[in-house]
């Protein structure tokens, strides 16, 4: 490997701190995963992941989970390319010379090979590795016993790459590749048509990889993509086979679907359990049969579900709504809506009541259910105020007029922006302008400067207190600058300052320094291109040993001055 060559690639201040972090012994853990690819721990202010790949052509890539973004390459990778330079001196050649070499493996070669030799080789293969001879068993398992043949295979996988109870991220190809091997057999039962070995095999690889979830880091979707296949193979043998089938074979693979729904293997997963009970539902449509066990099924699903409070509170609402949806399908909406009346704990059955009251034009009944709704969401502020907006809605088709003010003045209190242009279409110009001063006055007095407040002062120009406003919170000068010029102008062009000195002074990385120079062309645009110019010496003789904030300074004065210098429209308050 050459070290130097690979180095010319990282500024030379990052290299250095990547040298004294090798020295200094931070990176942990080294270890060539494949030829060429090595991955590595460098401790940091925490623990930081790194994979290097060097590439024949003295070329390598790097991956580290470091938040530094700045280029080219971070000191840990630097770190690591030390380390390989001492651990593996000869990695490049070596990994191009592996890549390029002929396998003794080749076909020619084993077809050479007498058979009680290729038999001894596989005997001895599996004595030593036992991931092999779990392999072997499984492919050779004759009949419906590759079932347990492959679980066997998927749990030695995975049992072999945990550590401490938990596999981590970079294990995780090896852990699921007996998984992947039994995804790849599964597709071949898909093909026998035999549905019930397709469930058994489908249900056994979902059983077993599920129980990963909470062991492992899946936010590739690598376990999620395995549970995803063996459902897409359930629904293709549905599909492709059962649904043709008569009852008694349609009602059999329906209470197969039904067991594994209630099964321990799907516990916690409600999205993969519908996708049994839909296909369930499905069958049920043609056959009235079936209709009493799917709905004893989530009558089941209502009463002693398993897991944590919310979890349990999640699944009794999705049983709920399962139950209504069937009912409505099958027995009707009077039927349906009953059910809902008896679970108005339930928000959605209680939003389906109250959509009917609306629809029938009962009004009185409608807004009772909304203060019930508001009632029982005071935990949790988003429902209470969908229901909130409900009742306001009601109001206006009851006429109430009073009601829709002072509910509007409740709204704009909490930073409901929205209702601004509402409530002051309630009031005549006079009468306006006296409860805008009342508004105001409450919303400084409990702290409440929220983008309601903002949204009146520079709807209704109140200069004096946007000025107010931009001195109590310095960076919102970049936003409410255009409500201040002209007429305040030596004003702006203090507080600008203001900010832009209190944001540098705690720049510390690339990204930080652009969006302080970011900040620097919007003061030009606001006041002028010379004290913009100014301020960027000023920074530049504070600052003179920050050179990447020194570059960035360096530009955006070009920027300045290549640009016409031009006020902005007033920009609109979110």
């Amino acid at each position: 490997m050459d070290l130097d060559r690979l180095l010319q690639d990282f500024d030379e201040i990052i290299a250095a701190r990547g040298k004294k972090y090798y020295d200094e012994g931070r990176v942990t853990e080294l270890e060539e995963m494949s030829p060429g690819e090595f991955f590595a721990t460098v401790e940091g202010s925490e623990d930081y992941e790194v994979t290097v790949t060097l590439s024949d052509d003295q070329n390598a890539e790097y991956i580290c989970d470091c938040p530094y973004w700045g280029a080219p390459y971070c000191k840990h990778a630097a770190a690591v390319l030390f380390a390989i330079n001492a651990q593996y001196p000869q990695a490049a050649n070596e990994s191009t010379g592996r890549q390029n070499a002929v396998s003794p493996l080749s076909t020619q070669a084993l077809r050479a090979l007498p058979p009680d030799t290729l038999i001894a080789l596989l005997q001895d293969a599996a004595e030593k590795f036992p991931e092999v001879k779990d392999w072997l068993r499984a492919r050779v398992a004759p009949g419906e016993e590759d079932v347990q043949a492959y679980r066997k295979l998927i749990r030695s996988s995975i049992q072999s790459r945990m550590e401490k109870g938990y596999i981590p991220y970079r294990q995780m190809p090896a852990a699921l590749r007996g998984a992947q091997e039994a995804l790849d057999r599964l597709e071949e039962v898909v093909q026998t048509n035999d549905y019930g070995h397709v469930l058994d095999f489908a249900f056994m690889v979902i059983g077993e990889v599920a129980r990963l979830l909470e062991r492992v880091d899946d936010s590739d979707g690598e376990v999620s993509g395995i549970i995803e296949s063996c459902f897409e193979s359930i629904e293709k043998v549905y599909q492709d086979h059962v649904r043709h089938g008569d009852e008694a074979e349609q009602a059999a693979f329906c209470r197969r679907l039904m067991n594994g729904f209630e099964s321990p293997m799907l516990q916690g997963y409600e999205d993969w359990k519908e996708r049994l009970a839909d296909m369930c539902v499905a069958i049920a449509d043609r056959f009235p049969s079936l209709r009493p066990p799917l709905l004893a099924l989530r009558e089941r699903g209502m009463q002693t579900p398993s897991g944590d409070d919310y979890d349990r509170k999640y699944a009794i609402e999705q049983a709920q709504l399962a139950y209504y949806a069937m009912l409505q399908r099958w027995e009707g909406a009077d039927i349906a809506l009953q059910f809902a009346l008896q679970h108005m704990e339930n928000d959605d059955l209680r939003t389906y009541v109250y959509e009917f009251h609306l629809e029938n034009k009962q009004l009185q009944e409608a807004l009772k259910v909304c203060l019930e709704g508001e009632r029982l969401s005071q935990n949790s502020f988003g429902i209470m105020s969908r229901w909130r907006e409900r009742r306001f809605e009601l109001y206006g088709l009851m006429e109430d007029a009073d009601s829709q003010r002072a509910l509007s003045e409740e709204f704009l209190l909490e930073n409901g922006k929205d209702y601004y242009d509402r409530l002051r279409s309630y009031y005549a110009a006079g009468q306006w302008a006296e409860k805008r001063e009342a508004l105001l006055e409450r919303m400084k007095n409990s702290g409440c400067l929220h983008s309601a407040y903002l949204q009146i002062i520079t709807g209704e120009k109140d200069r004096p207190r946007i000025l107010a406003y931009i001195r109590d919170f310095p960076d919102s000068v970049f936003q409410l600058y255009p409500h201040l010029l002209p007429d305040f102008q030596d004003e702006a062009q203090a507080l600008f300052r203001k900010a832009l000195l209190q944001s540098a002074s705690g720049a510390a990385q690339r990204k930080a320094y652009r969006e302080v120079c970011q900040q620097i062309i919007v003061y030009g645009r606001a006041c002028g291109a010379a004290p913009a110019k100014d301020l960027i010496e000023e920074l530049r003789a504070a600052y003179p040993r920050k050179t990447v904030f020194q570059e960035e300074l360096r530009a955006a004065a070009v920027e300045i001055e290549a640009k016409p210098i031009g006020r902005r429209k007033p920009v609109r308050i979110l």
